[in-house]
């Protein structure tokens, strides 16, 4: 398990942010952990099927919505690497 720091922030100079959530998905659909909010570590699992050379991929999300109802996303890729000593 790999431990992942949610960062960044969400900011609305003239209405506020009222809501922020958040999602991950594994390739795998097996690890997907709840994101309570900014600035929380959640686990990742770094395990990896056998035929995945590229590290195990996570997608996670953070939609953020305004007082006035507008609303804005990103995304990041997080890779757990697999165990790169035996080859």
């Amino acid at each position: 398990m790999v431990n992942v720091t949610i960062g960044g922030k969400a900011t609305d100079a003239l209405s506020d942010i009222a809501q922020t959530t958040f999602n991950v998905e594994d390739e795998y659909d097996k690890v997907e952990p709840t994101i309570s909010g900014f600035g929380s570590i959640i686990r990742l699992e770094a395990w990896r099927n056998g035929d995945d050379l590229d590290g195990r991929k996570y997608n996670i999300s953070v939609t953020a919505k305004d007082k006035a109802d507008n609303q804005t996303s990103s995304s990041v890729t997080v890779i757990c690497p697999h165990d790169q000593s035996k080859k």
